[in-house]
C-alpha cells in the first residue's frame, strides 16, 4: 500500500525543523513504518504472547517482526489506568535459588502484579492493621499449612523430654 502525503516547508529560518509531513489521523504516526491497524494487531499479539511465540504467530499472519521488537512494544505500551483496589495480595518469593526473598503485591481480583518490593517484609499483619484496620485479612492454603506444620513442630519439640 502506498500513501501519498504532503510535505510542508517552513520559510522561517529560526526554526530548527525545516519540513513537516502531513499525517493521516487513525492511519499514520510520525516516524512509524507501520499503520495504526498493524500496530494495534501487533500490540494485541504482543500482550498475549510476547517474545518468540509472538514472532512465530506473527509470521503465520504474514507480519515480519523479531521477538525483540515485540518485547520493545510491551515496554512502550502505556501503563493501564489505575483503578480502586478492593483486595490485594501480599506474598514473598525467593530469587537466586531461594537465598534472596522479595515481596510481591498483587491485585487479588485480576491477579496482576502491582509492585515488587526489594526486601522481605515479614510483618504483613501489623502493617495491614496499621494501614487499614477495617480490612479483612485472608491467608492462602500454603501459608496455613506452613503455619500449622511450624506450630506442631514447636509443640512436639517443646514436649520431647
Amino acid at each position: 500500500m502506498w500513501l501519498r502525503v504532503r510535505r510542508f516547508i517552513r520559510a522561517n529560518t529560526d526554526c530548527p525543523r525545516r519540513t513537516f509531513i502531513e499525517q493521516a489521523p487513525g492511519l499514520t504516526r510520525r516516524h512509524s513504518w507501520t499503520t495504526e491497524r498493524l500496530r494495534s494487531t501487533m500490540d494485541t499479539l504482543t500482550l498475549a504472547l510476547a517474545g518468540r511465540a509472538g514472532a512465530h504467530i506473527a509470521a503465520h499472519f504474514g507480519i515480519a517482526t523479531h521477538r525483540n521488537n515485540l518485547l520493545r512494544r510491551v515496554m512502550d505500551l502505556p501503563d493501564p489506568a489505575p483503578t480502586e483496589r478492593r483486595s490485594i495480595g501480599v506474598d514473598d518469593f525467593a530469587l537466586h535459588g531461594g537465598h534472596v526473598h522479595d515481596t510481591v503485591i498483587t491485585d487479588a481480583v485480576t491477579h496482576r502484579v502491582l509492585d515488587l518490593l526489594p526486601e522481605r517484609a515479614g510483618a504483613y499483619v501489623e502493617a495491614a492493621d496499621a494501614a487499614a484496620s477495617q480490612a479483612q485479612q485472608v491467608a492462602d492454603c500454603f501459608h496455613l499449612r506452613q503455619n500449622i506444620a511450624n506450630s506442631v513442630k514447636r509443640t512436639v519439640t517443646g514436649h520431647r523430654s
